[in-house]
């Protein structure tokens, strides 16, 4: 494969670029073992193509912007849908959220949010309603069988909180209290109250959570020059507990962060602000050996904000590319069955016979009581004052 010639900062990348037979700015999502690609058309249609075959999954309107993700359980992925990509601009904005089977087949429509996210072996769903500052939680194979979270943050309108289900029962949570500081937040269903874990000491931190097989890690880092601290602890996920943490991670830096923890059993990785950047922003990606907490610079681009993992592939996109940071860049063999781009880039392939899939209906979203209600819903009632 050629190396790279991009120019950061006026230096030449060893990064080597993924390069598919299809057009990187159209793939969604790229399977590890090369058997199908999921990529979306200016008409507003997603794919999905597996041996030369495609087959529609959604056919929305042109303009409409699909975002396709899943979990190291390779089980199922969410599709969020947006139409309005590309007139809208609010950080607010929500979208359709589906899931579907790993392998194409099953696609459901959940209902509206953001910051959608597979839990428990991929059993159930979470995404989070800006407007009704609210996260609604659902079983995937039983829909009705939904619990809501509603957050308390009067602080900041576009904060996210980030959740992780340690089981059916407990959630762990992110929050804002009265004076948009950040806090860890652990909430009950089957008591419907919220326990205070950890809580930042100002408005200008920010607390990150991350989930792999074994683990759970919770970065604290700062987002401003006045709290100047970076630290990511990791936690038992069998039987977790606030106080049985160990730090892997510390530095006097804000780190951008944006952490990766289910890549690798060995390391995590983040976005680390590099020494030079004193006057004037530049960053790396790093990995973080857990055993010895040894760091590593993996990336040379000079401004590196965002790392995915991609089915298996650690990348990050810089300029309209995408370069691996690790793992195997398998992409481009012929064992990936995705249409040649002289056919991919067609515009008649809009017009080709496909195999459309149903519009899936909506599923009721109503609330339950949260007392053993039909359905098995229920509400978080609490405000999440910390």
């Amino acid at each position: 494969m050629l190396l790279s010639c991009n120019l950061a900062y006026g230096g030449l990348t060893k990064l080597k670029p993924i390069i598919t037979k299809q057009d990187i700015t159209n793939l969604r999502f790229i399977s590890n073992d090369g058997r199908f690609s999921i990529y979306q058309r200016r008409s507003g249609s997603l794919l999905y193509s597996t041996n030369y075959k495609i087959t529609e999954i959604l056919k929305g309107s042109p303009g409409t912007q699909f975002t396709v993700m899943g979990t190291m359980d390779r089980k199922k992925l969410i599709i969020e849908e947006r139409a309005d990509y590309f007139r809208s601009f609010s950080l607010r904005q929500v979208s359709n959220i589906y899931v579907m089977n790993y392998e194409g087949t099953g696609l459901k429509l959940f209902g509206k949010g953001m910051a959608a996210r597979l839990h428990l072996n991929d059993t159930w769903i979470s995404f989070y309603d800006p407007a009704a500052k609210e996260i609604q939680f659902a079983n995937i194979a039983n829909d009705t069988l939904r619990f809501f979270i509603k957050i308390n943050n009067p602080f900041n309108a576009y904060f996210i909180p980030e959740t992780i289900m340690l089981n059916e029962s407990k959630v762990l949570l992110t929050d804002l209290n009265e004076m948009g500081h950040a806090a860890l937040l652990e909430f009950d269903r089957k008591d419907k109250k919220f326990t205070p874990l950890q809580k930042v000491d100002s408005s200008e931190s920010k607390i990150e959570l991350c989930l792999s097989q074994t683990s759970i890690f919770v970065a604290l880092i700062g987002i401003n020059s006045s709290t100047n601290h970076s630290m990511i602890v990791q936690y038992p996920h069998e039987h977790f507990a606030i106080d049985n943490g160990k730090i892997v991670f510390e530095s006097r830096n804000n780190e951008i962060g944006n952490m990766i923890c289910d890549f690798s059993p060995e390391k995590i990785y983040l976005v680390q602000m590099s020494e030079s950047s004193k006057f004037s922003f530049s960053s790396e990606i790093i990995s973080v050996d857990l055993a010895s907490k040894k760091t590593n610079t993996i990336s040379d681009l000079s401004n590196a904000t965002q790392i995915l993992n991609l089915d298996g592939r650690l990348v990050t996109p810089y300029q309209g590319k995408f370069y691996m940071l690790e793992g195997t860049n398998n992409v481009f063999d012929d064992s990936l069955n995705v249409p040649p781009s002289s056919i991919a880039n067609d515009p008649f392939i809009d017009k080709m016979e496909t195999t459309p899939t149903p519009a899936p209906a909506p599923t009721p979203a109503a609330k339950g009581s949260g007392s053993g209600s039909a359905g098995g819903s229920s509400s978080g009632s609490g405000s999440g004052k910390k």
